[in-house]
């Protein structure tokens, strides 16, 4: 970057200044001035080779003697490292230096602001007792204390060598480059500079996001860090939150606005009729801006389905509203199979068409709560002499609780299995849900699933109704042996037929 040409005197001294600031990567510069625009005439070096650390604007620059009068030019150079961010430039001013018997810069220059992140910053530093040229010095006119090259206030006829303090109570939020110069009869002295970061910063991302289900409410709690995504301070209790649910990351509704706090329970979120997964999305703001938002974990909502829970899959359509898919990366999906055990005309067809992938078919949230016994039937089939394995699971909040079973398919028969599985050790959470996990091998053989079940005693081939009741009145009820049984009244637990069907009645 060159500037347009501008006349220096020869024998004088030149300040070059300008601000620099990076952005999330460490910039290198250098400075030249030269008597033409192109950049091989650029010979005369203000500022070498020098690393751009801070996110914030800073000055940079160098004073020079001229030793030649005409046009000069003044270039800035990026000489960072490959494959690097950006590298910003603002505020570029020349000026002729100050006279060597004019005061020297002040000492101790220190910027405190304000802790709790309000607008309010203390200055203080020590005034020169010396000239540039080292000769002391006995007496000063003034000291001018600037904000962004804006006076702020003048103060007449200070002590050299003294402790001076200002407050500036009305700084930016953000970046302040404040400059101090000192005057005698000679003139403006040299120039300190310092930039204070005042106010507060952008917030960082919130971390440890979680939401939790309680009862029929949904709990999300999250931690605001006290600095701030560009590393300056952030005051906790002055962020506010936006709290948006999403089914996909795109797709979302807004749950609350203005929330102060780390914690926030939407009410009845968990009470809806139809399970649906969830993330929420956090976002925080604070007087330096929104910030970056953050996810919780997922959660499936609304009421669990409550035993007998079945799924057929019949006529290719699903039963019950709420299944979930987990997959690698590869070509893996759940489709529906005309193919069925039941002879129903459907079954879930687990299916991938690359090799060694894996892939994760899950209910929704099931309900035990309330039974003594718990079991899972389901039915399966894949090739002959599969490379697959079928790992069913209980999971909740995306936590395994046990693993039930792991089927190796290598011995399979390309014929239908039937699998029965307890799960009573489970029946005191309050949801839960099944996981049936295939790991593909290098032949990616489909496997087919079908008349799942989960329900408080074992479900028998050819059983059509489970009943946890034991009174069935006005029915036409007969025994395994034909027998016509008397309705009125509790009947005893066992296998009955009816409509020609065969059902269990009372809970095993």
């Amino acid at each position: 970057m060159i500037t347009p040409g501008f006349n220096l005197e020869a024998g004088k001294k030149y300040t070059f200044a300008f601000t620099a600031k990076n952005n999330d990567s460490i910039e290198k510069l250098e400075a030249f001035i030269g008597k033409s625009a192109d950049v091989k005439d650029m010979t005369i070096s203000v500022l070498p080779k020098t690393e751009i650390t801070n996110a914030q604007p800073q000055i940079y620059g160098n004073t020079i003697e001229v030793t030649e009068a005409g046009v000069y030019y003044f270039g800035i150079h990026c000489v960072s490292d490959p494959d690097k961010m950006t590298l910003s430039i603002d505020n570029i001013s020349i000026k002729e230096a100050a006279v060597a018997v004019a005061p020297d810069g002040v000492t101790g220059f220190k910027i405190t602001p304000d802790e709790k992140g309000e607008l309010k910053a203390d200055l203080e530093f020590t005034t020169p007792s010396k000239a540039i040229n080292e000769q002391a010095i006995n007496q000063l006119d003034s000291v001018q204390i600037l904000r962004d090259n804006v006076p702020l206030t003048t103060i007449k006829s200070p002590a050299v060598g003294t402790l001076l303090r200002y407050t500036d109570t009305t700084p930016k939020n953000g970046a302040n480059i404040y400059t101090v110069v000192t005057y005698n009869e000679a003139g403006a002295g040299k120039a300190v500079n310092l930039t204070a970061f005042v106010g507060e910063d952008e917030p960082a991302p919130p971390v440890n996001t979680a939401a939790q289900l309680v009862g029929d409410d949904v709990q999300l709690t999250w931690t605001i860090s006290d600095k701030g995504f560009n590393g300056e301070r952030v005051n906790p209790d002055n962020v506010t939150i936006t709290i948006y649910s999403t089914i996909d990351g795109i797709n979302r509704n807004l749950v609350a606005d203005n929330i102060k706090g780390s914690t926030y329970t939407i009410v009845g979120g968990n009470s809806q009729p139809k399970q649906q997964q969830l993330s929420y999305q956090i976002i925080p703001t604070s007087k330096g801006g929104t910030g970056k938002l953050a996810y919780t974990n997922p959660v499936i909502i609304g009421k669990p389905y409550i035993m007998p829970f079945q799924e057929s899959v019949a006529n290719q359509k699903i039963e019950n509203d709420y299944w979930a898919m987990d997959k690698s990366k590869g070509q893996v999906g759940v489709l529906a199979s005309s193919e069925s055990f039941d002879g129903d005309n459907g079954s879930f067809l687990l299916k991938s068409n690359d090799p060694n992938q894996q892939l994760s078919l899950q209910t929704g949230k099931i309900t035990p709560k309330g039974s003594q016994k718990a079991v899972l039937t389901f039915y399966h089939k894949a090739a002959q002499s599969a490379d697959e394995t079928l790992t069913i699971k209980i999971i909740k909040d995306e936590k395994t609780l046990s693993t039930l079973k792991v089927i190796d398919y290598k011995d399979s028969k390309n014929e239908w299995k039937r699998e029965e599985l307890d799960m009573s050790n489970f029946v005191n959470e309050a949801y839960l849900q099944i996981a049936f996990e295939v790991n593909f091998g290098e032949t990616h053989n489909s496997i087919l699933l079908d008349k799942i079940s989960m329900t408080a005693a074992p479900v028998a081939d050819g059983i059509e109704q489970v009943s946890t009741t034991n009174n069935i009145e006005n029915d036409a009820l007969y025994t395994t042996m034909g027998v016509k049984v008397n309705t009125k009244g509790k009947l005893p637990k066992g296998i009955y037929i009816k409509n020609g069907k065969k059902i269990i009645i009372g809970e095993f």
